[in-house]
């Protein structure tokens, strides 16, 4: 069995996302279960022709991971079914929910899909239980690798706090909510770090290291009011020794009180936590250790590990 991931790296920030999630995570899967690895970084991904001229013909049983497109067609799937005949399809859902919106409310772009794929993954649980009509699928939080975990642990941070938060999302994106949370912390003269195209991973871990809080956000990506939630760059913050703190979405409930929330919209509540959190260092100390216990029982490798397990390997 060979597990192969092919995902998009457009670019140095791209690169970073995967090279320090996926990329390592599924590779510790493999070594686990014994089986073989290796992985594509894409060039530009959202030209078909050109990611199919890249894959590594296989003969053996193959598991073939790379991200939902509509752009990938039932040719592309058979061009690629030629090079692995044993093969096996995860595709993960990216921003599916932001393709092929309708007006009746669906909010998948999983009914263009045309390859039969073996599983769809999703960060967020809404789209996951809708993805059940068309393709087997599961839920997972998009966490840390047990390798970054690791590097991180074994660096020397600063224990000096600068900035009030940071949130590593762009406002690039003409999306209305976004610009109004970050305006609302503004004018509650709070410090909080956003925009931030760092490539750098040690440099980001020293930014969150320096930061009160990570804030976690649900904000659209585009100019929607659907929602999103990824997760990587909100949970490497605990064992950057800085709590998490997020919106009252569901998905992020369910985890439970270690991650105390604010109103999504009401956004002096996410200010109001922000500095009850400064004031109350045993609390502050104590949700960072929670936070940590917590992701280490949930890394990537931990969720899909259990889940190719029931969904795939059986």
């Amino acid at each position: 069995m060979i597990i192969y991931p092919a995902l998009p790296a457009p670019d140095a920030y791209n690169n970073l996302l995967y090279r320090t999630t996926f990329f390592p995570a599924l590779e510790n899967i493999a070594n686990h279960l014994g089986f073989k690895y290796t992985s594509l970084k894409l060039g530009d991904w959202k030209k078909p022709q050109e990611v199919i001229d890249q894959v590594t013909p296989f003969d053996e049983e193959t598991i073939f991971i790379t991200t939902f497109d509509s752009r990938w067609k039932i040719k592309h799937y058979e061009s690629i079914k030629k090079k692995i005949p044993n093969l096996k399809v995860v595709f993960l859902g990216s921003d599916t929910h932001y393709t092929g919106r309708t007006e009746e409310g669906k909010i998948l772009g999983l009914e263009q899909l045309e390859w039969p794929i073996d599983l769809y993954l999703d960060s967020i649980k809404s789209v996951t239980e809708e993805a059940q009509d068309y393709v087997e699928s599961a839920h997972y939080y998009w966490t840390a690798s047990r390798s970054v975990i690791d590097i991180i642990n074994e660096l020397k941070l600063s224990k000096e706090k600068q900035y009030d938060a940071i949130c590593l999302c762009s406002t690039d994106n003409n999306g209305f909510y976004r610009r109004e949370m970050f305006q609302a912390l503004d004018e509650q003269s709070l410090w909080v770090l956003r925009n931030l195209r760092e490539k750098d991973l040690f440099k980001i871990f020293d930014i969150y290291a320096r930061s009160w809080v990570a804030l976690g956000t649900t904000t659209p990506c585009f100019d929607t009011k659907a929602r999103s939630m990824k997760g990587f760059r909100d949970w490497i913050a605990p064992f950057c020794n800085t709590p998490l703190i997020y919106d009252d979405y569901p998905d992020i409930l369910d985890i439970g009180p270690i991650i105390p929330t604010y109103k999504y919209g009401e956004w002096e509540t996410a200010g109001k936590l922000i500095r009850e959190l400064q004031e109350d260092k045993d609390r502050y100390n104590s949700l960072i250790e929670q936070q940590k216990e917590w992701c280490l029982d949930n890394t990537l490798e931990r969720q899909l590990l259990k889940i190719f397990k029931d969904k795939l390997l059986t």
